[in-house]
Order: structure tokens, then sequence, then C-alpha cells
């Protein structure tokens, strides 16, 4: 049975990891709703507060990634397939050897970099709790607990730093409903068991702990699954790297700079206004961010699937395939978008009441604007996935400019108007940026497309008219 299943996911790796991330997003949703009422209910707003703030801190030093696990993917999937004849136009895929030769050079590289970058970012973990936090309103006053907290945070923030390289690789190589098996498990599991540490009093040194762990377990079973699959040994020597390594680090910077500003849009807002209002603001907004952030993931189970695929088909020549998939994706992601919102809007507020209580989420005014906010931003978000996994990146700067506007908004105007700041901020800063450059690149991406499809008909290598 497993075999069949097995030969049946590799036949479509679309599919399954749709399926698969469907199971991610229903372990990650049903963990959430079983969880978050009891750390409110056990811990009390106020620390409850403070434990989902720190969690926002450890988001963002996920940023450290700076890009590569999305430029590697992609790297990986147009290297295992690549058709040297092929040449898209301002690209920014590296062309390696192809096939597994090439592949275990860039594993190599990578691995480098990644060692590197959670180097730095230790020590930058000790800087901000020793030097920044204290001069915040998060906390009050540091006890012994929340220093052990943050630490064992720091080395679950490490194993899964290391396991998005392994990820990677699985999820470029066609194994994307692997990787998500395992990442929904550690999350189910991890949400079972903080419920039980926090049922027998273990408070937030339980739940830290429960989450290194997991990360560890998870480190071990993304990292064991790819050495397994792999045909030859890919820690082995493929020579000099550091050539591949640069190259990695000018493709990587874009990709860091979008991931910046989105974390900036969206994650950065829990913690933030922890720091700016303080931590008994944070549940009513973190409940709808969180419940955004749920809906706008079960979307992109369904488009994200289709990525690896539409870069290999792009790598290979198969210009009409990729276009009817790109066109289908596009489609799909969108209804499922409006929808999201019109949900978001009119079933959240009974949601959180069955949830959590009554009492405890945002007003009516505010989730009709963070539901706008929700449609806008989504809406313009999915086109241009397929421009980057076509080998461009045109979105470093208006990404970070979406973040920074968003921020900088927050800044001025929550302290005046309370939550409702957020999203208005949010609206301003899409307008500005992202809402009619995403569409305009989707489309030039769209033309090269049917140029290349154009003339391939006419048995035409695409290469010569580059």
């Amino acid at each position: 049975m497993i075999l069949k299943i097995n030969k049946w996911a590799r036949l479509y790796p679309a599919r399954a990891a749709t399926l698969t991330g469907w199971y991610q997003q229903l372990c990650s949703t049903g963990s959430a709703f079983l969880i978050v009422p009891v750390v409110i209910g056990t811990l009390g707003n106020e620390v409850a507060g403070i434990w989902f703030s720190l969690q926002g801190f450890i988001a963002i030093f996920g940023l450290s990634d700076f890009g590569f696990s999305m430029a590697i993917s992609r790297q990986v999937a147009h290297s295992l397939n690549l058709n040297h004849n092929i040449n898209l136009p301002s690209t920014d895929l590296i062309n390696t050897c192809s096939g597994w030769n090439g592949i275990g050079a860039l594993y190599t590289a990578s691995k480098t970099i990644f060692v590197r970058v959670l180097a730095v970012s230790i020590i930058l973990f000790v800087l901000t709790y020793e030097l920044i936090l204290p001069w915040t309103n998060l906390f009050q006053h540091r006890t012994t607990d929340i220093t052990l907290v943050w630490y064992l945070l720091a080395g679950s923030f490490a194993s899964i730093f290391m396991a998005r390289l392994s990820q990677s690789f699985l999820e470029g190589l066609g194994y994307m409903y692997v990787s998500r098996l395992i990442s929904g498990s550690y999350q189910l599991l991890c949400g079972i068991f903080s419920i039980v540490v926090l049922k027998f009093g273990f408070g937030l040194v339980g739940l830290a702990v429960v989450l290194f762990i997991g990360s560890l377990v998870q480190l071990w079973a993304m990292h064991s699954t790819l050495m397994q699959i792999s045909p030859v040994r890919l820690v082995a020597d493929f020579g000099d790297t550091r050539p591949l390594i640069s190259e990695l680090w000018k493709v990587a910077v874009p990709f860091g700079l979008v991931n910046s500003g989105v974390y900036l849009v969206g994650a950065a807002q829990v913690p933030l206004l922890g720091v700016l209002l303080g931590p008994t603001v944070i549940a009513p907004i973190y409940l709808a961010v969180k419940i955004s952030q749920v809906f706008n993931a079960t979307v992109l189970q369904i488009t994200t699937a289709q990525l690896p695929s539409f870069t290999q088909q792009c790598a290979q020549g198969h210009w009409s395939l990729a276009k009817k998939r790109m066109l289908q994706t596009l489609a799909i992601g969108g209804v499922l978008q409006i929808l999201m919102a019109f949900f978001l809007f009119f079933g959240s507020p009974k949601l959180v009441e069955l949830w959590v209580g009554p009492n405890h989420y945002i007003g009516g005014m505010v989730l009709f604007a963070f539901s706008v906010n929700y449609a806008i931003t989504c809406l313009a978000g999915l086109p241009a996935q397929f421009v980057l996994a076509s080998g461009r990146n045109p979105f470093a700067l208006s990404t970070l400019m979406h973040g920074i506007i968003t921020i900088g908004g927050m800044i001025v105007v929550c302290p005046k108007i309370g939550l409702l700041g957020v999203p208005l901020a949010g609206l301003v800063a899409i307008i500005l940026t992202n809402l009619w450059l995403n569409p305009l690149e989707a489309w030039r991406t769209w033309q090269i497309l049917c140029r290349f499809d154009n003339l391939s008909k006419q048995n035409v290598l695409p290469s010569q008219h580059v």
C-alpha cells in the first residue's frame, strides 16, 4: 500500500504536494486551534502576549535565511533537468552541471553558507536579548525562566534553520510532499505536547522545551530523508565550490530583501505592537493575524505546489505546459483568496468566540479593514510567484518598501488610533508598491513564455533569439 502511494506521488508530485500541504495546514491549524485558548487561559493575557511576542522575534531571526532556501529550491529544480540549449532572458538561475553532479555541488556550497549564517544569527540572538529587549515595553523585568525560554527558542531556531537546507533540496527535487508531511507532523506533535506541558503547569519553559526537542526531530527527519533519496553522496567532494557560493549570494540577496519585506508586511505586526503598546493588546490582533495566515497558507498549499514543476518545464523548454500551469493556478488561487477574505470578515468573529471565548477579538471596523487588506495583498502576491519561479526577481526593492511603509505607518498611527492603524498602514503600502508591479511583471513573464512557445513550434531554439 505504501509503495503504491509513493509511486502515485512520484507520478503526480504537484497533486501529492497539495494533499500533504493540506495535511500540513490541518496540523498547523488544528494545533493552533487547540493550544491558543489553553495558552491564554492558563497563562493569562500578559504572559501569553509575551509568548506570542517571543515567537514573533524568532520569526525575525528566520529572516537570516535571507532567501537562500527559496533560491536553492528553485535552483535545484532548474539544475535537475537542465537543458543547456534553453536560456531564458534576464534570468538569475545558475547554469550548473545538469543532473546529480550539479545537485551535489549545489548542496556543498549551500551547506557552507547555512553554517556561516547560523553562526552570525546565534551571536545576534545573544545581543538582542542582552542589549535590545531590556529597552522595550515587552519585559517589565527579566527572570531566570524568561532567559531560559529565550535561549531554548534560540536552539529551536538553529535546528529549524538547518532543516530548511534539506527541505529546500527535497522540494526542488520534486519531494515537496515529503517535506510537507514531515513539517506537518512536527507542528502537530509540538501542539499536542505543548498542551500537555501547560496542563501539568510547566508554563513558558515547558513550551520552549517542547519546541526545542521537536525541532531537533524535524531536522533529523529532513536530513535523513534527503540522504536516502539521493543516488550520490551529497557530502562528497565536488571540487572548489567558492564560485558557486558567490553566485548563490548574488541570487539570494534579492530574495532576502523580498523575504524581509514580506515579514515586515505580516509577521512583524505582533512583536511591534508589543513594543509600542505593551503585551496586553497583542492577543486580539494575534488571533486575526493567525487566522489570516492560515487562510493564506491554505491557498498557497495549492499554488506553491505547482512552482517546482513550472520551473522544470521552463528548464526543459515545455512552454505550452508551463503557460497552462501558470494560467490555471492563478485562476484557482484568485477565486480561493477572494472566498477566504469573505470568510475572514463574516466568519472569523464567530470562530474566535467558539475558539477562545467572547471579548478576545478585534472590532468590526478593524476587521473590515483587515479583510480588505488581506484580499488585496494576497491577490497581488499570486502572480509574483510565477515571475520568481521563471528565474526573475524584480520585487526586491518594491517588497522591501512595502514592508518599510507598513512598519512606518504603524509606528505613526497605532499610538493614535490603536489596532486600526495596522490594516490601514498595510493598505497604503500595498497600493503604493506591489499592487501594480506584481501583475505588470507577471504579464511580462507571460509574454516571454508565449514568445518561446511560438519559436518552439517553429522548431527554433529560444536561446538563438535571446
